[in-house]
């Protein structure tokens, strides 16, 4: 009977070596899937890792480019800048135009000044005229009166 239970033992300590050796190579199966696994997630971390450097490397040349290098805050400090800038232009393009507007309302009141003086200057010119020939006729008047005087003074005399 021990005979009958080594060898009982025997062939179960058997089944229980294979199922440790199936279990080990089943195991092992799934060791290399993780290994293949794995070193697919390596080589996908280091493509990462490229791109990483190749995006740090862009931001820093931008960053120093315009004298805004700040490491990761690069991109933060960048757009502040933007956004700034962009409000700054905003309020000098409210400045053009209302300089802009300015500016027409001047030209337009030179305009009508340009017109007025025109017609001032007509004005002026026919006032000059009329002015010129009362000056001729005062002059062909005191003329006359010169020669009503002489002839006076020569029929006086005579």
């Amino acid at each position: 009977m021990a005979s009958d239970n080594f060898v009982v033992a025997n062939v179960h300590l058997d089944e229980l070596t294979a199922e440790i050796v199936n279990a080990i190579r089943e195991r092992r199966d799934e060791i290399d899937i993780l290994r293949v696994r794995i070193n697919t997630l390596q080589n996908i971390i280091d493509i990462y890792k490229v791109i990483i450097d190749t995006d740090n490397k862009r931001l820093s040349e931008a960053g120093n480019s315009v004298g805004l290098n700040f490491g990761c805050d690069t991109p933060e400090i960048m757009a502040n800048e933007i956004i700034s800038l962009r409000n700054h232009v905003a309020i000098l393009n409210s400045k053009i135009l209302e300089q802009d507007n300015t500016l027409n309302n001047t030209v337009h009141e030179l305009s009508r000044m340009e017109i007025a003086k025109d017609v001032f200057m007509i004005e002026l010119d026919k006032f000059i005229e009329k002015k010129d020939d009362e000056i001729s006729n005062l002059k062909i008047r005191i003329d006359e009166l010169k020669k009503e005087i002489k002839n006076e003074l020569v029929n006086k005399i005579i």
